[in-house]
């Protein structure tokens, strides 16, 4: 998973820490700080990896009741059976 990436390098930060300094405390709490945070960051990225990467999918259109202009809807269906579901849902012949 992502977030144990994050995870493990932060721990990875704590262990060099406190090689570095000398001083268990600190590498201790650079290490426990940087898990926390690698954890978050890398389940944000799992959580957004998964989303679509085209931008448009996130726009979002309002239909103006007063608007004379009809409203058209394509569909694609993969059979007949869908394409008489989506016929019926929609209400066209």
């Amino acid at each position: 998973m992502v977030e144990d990436h994050g995870a493990v390098a932060g721990a990875a930060a704590g262990i060099v820490t406190g090689l570095v300094t000398g001083d268990m405390a600190t590498g201790a709490t650079i290490g426990s700080v940087a898990a926390v945070g690698g954890g978050v960051v890398g389940g944000l990225a799992g959580t957004y990896k998964d989303l679509p990467a085209n931008p448009e999918a996130f726009e979002t259109y309002e239909v103006d009741p007063n608007d004379p202009r009809p409203v058209s809807v394509t569909v694609r269906p993969a059979d007949d059976a869908e394409a008489e579901a989506a016929r019926s849902v929609l209400g066209s012949s």
